[in-house]
């Protein structure tokens, strides 16, 4: 389970302290398929970040069941090494953490047919389009065999198709152990592999505007109306 409560975080903007949450709980029960939608500005990375425990400038609690957590960044360009080749990128998270580097080119062996990459993992990072390095990325994440994954605009530059390909592909490895957290403006495409959608919305503060369970998804018309609306919202304002 993931327990976040009384969760407090300012930043510093134009000279002075901006609130970001304030007195934000939240709890993920184990083995949850969420999802996390907002506008940009609503504080969906950061949360993400905190949860890594990449960001530990924070007021309130964070509790965590699992002991392995797989992150993927949005940023690609920041958190593959150059200097490596795209293999050694993916491989490099199960020899940090002494884990069997052969069961891990045996799981991207498998991984790689079944989604069928239209690039060589001996390329470096630097060589791939945005969209191919979002894949290594990915497959990054998923070769640590984590317990809690956390992804972060996992499919934004990817095409339709290769998005579909990837959806079907996680729909096969989100299994009933993985605890999900997912940052998307995609609900429509998503939601199939989600067991739980939560709104955010920032305005003074960040907070959940809607909360809704899988058996909800296809009834609720405003999921489908509120998602629409947060890819054409900056800072929560309409644009």
């Amino acid at each position: 389970m993931i327990e976040i409560k009384n969760l407090k975080k300012k930043f510093f903007c134009n000279g002075s302290n901006k609130s970001l949450f304030s007195g934000f709980d939240l709890v993920i029960r184990k083995s949850e398929k969420i999802g996390l939608f907002a506008p940009n500005g609503s504080g969906k990375s950061t949360l993400l970040n905190i949860l890594a425990g990449v960001d530990k400038d924070f007021a309130g609690t964070v509790s965590i069941e699992g002991k392995r957590i797989s992150y993927m960044h949005q940023d690609t360009n920041a958190t593959l090494a150059p200097w490596f080749t795209c293999e050694k990128n993916i491989l490099l998270v199960r020899k940090y953490h002494h884990l069997g580097i052969e069961k891990g080119k045996a799981l991207l062996k498998r991984f790689v047919n079944e989604i069928e990459i239209n690039f060589s993992l001996d390329q470096y990072p630097f060589m791939l389009s945005g969209g191919q390095r979002q894949i290594v990325a990915l497959l990054r994440a998923l070769i640590f065999e984590p317990d809690v994954l956390l992804l972060d605009e996992p499919f934004s530059a990817l095409d339709i198709e290769k998005r579909a390909a990837f959806i079907e592909f996680l729909t096969k490895h989100f299994t009933n152990n993985l605890t999900v957290i997912m940052c998307s403006h995609r609900g429509d495409e998503v939601k199939s592999l989600l067991d739980r959608a939560v709104i955010l919305e920032h305005q003074s503060e960040t907070r959940i505007t809607m909360d809704i369970c899988r058996s909800k998804f296809h009834s609720k018309q405003e999921f489908e109306q509120i998602i629409s609306k947060i890819r054409f919202k900056k800072n929560g304002h309409e644009i």
